[in-house]
């Protein structure tokens, strides 16, 4: 999903907002033919840091459902 530039400025208030932000921006998908083992490499690098991020949301939640 492309942001517009508005979207793309903006710092989001919560970290709720900003693990939705970071999900649309890298998001979770296959590798393309013809990419670079670098490139294949720097997006999961990019997606793994979203998914701790994710995970660390769950968690949190959790914690305040208990």
């Amino acid at each position: 999903m492309a942001l517009n530039n508005q979207d793309e400025d903006s710092l989001p208030y919560t970290g709720s907002q900003l693990v939705d932000k970071l999900n649309k921006v890298f998001p979770e998908k296959s590798a393309e033919l013809g990419m670079s083992i670098e490139e294949l490499m720097f997006k999961g690098g990019q997606r793994s840091v979203v998914n701790w991020l994710v995970e660390l949301q769950k968690r949190e939640e959790q914690q305040n459902e208990d």
